[in-house]
């Protein structure tokens, strides 16, 4: 067994051996209260700052993103010149069964 395995299997024994801490008695009850009472006004306050804070971020985005489309050139798109589109749109049509053959 090499070094690195015996390491290996050094930390799987250390880490099967770990036992999480144990949940205090009370915290089950403590957030399940938690979960239950109504909005207080002060909640409320809190979930507006936190819209408003959302809005603005939103708001930030999208202006963001618009200047930075408009700040991105315009390019033009190639072109294929007349005679050679021509010539590709008759190739396009061409009997290929006699062609490979």
């Amino acid at each position: 067994m090499t070094n690195d395995e015996q390491q290996i299997e050094r930390l799987e024994r250390e880490m099967t051996s770990m036992l999480p801490a144990a949940m205090p008695v009370g915290i089950l009850d403590h957030l399940t209260d938690a979960m239950t009472h109504k909005i207080t006004p002060q909640r409320k306050s809190d979930w507006l700052l936190l819209t408003a804070i959302g809005s603005g971020l939103a708001a930030a985005f999208v202006i963001v993103a618009t200047l930075t489309v408009q700040s991105i050139p315009d390019t033009p798109a190639p072109s294929i010149s007349p005679p050679m589109a021509a010539i590709l749109f008759a190739r396009a049509d061409a009997p290929w069964n006699d062609i490979i053959k």
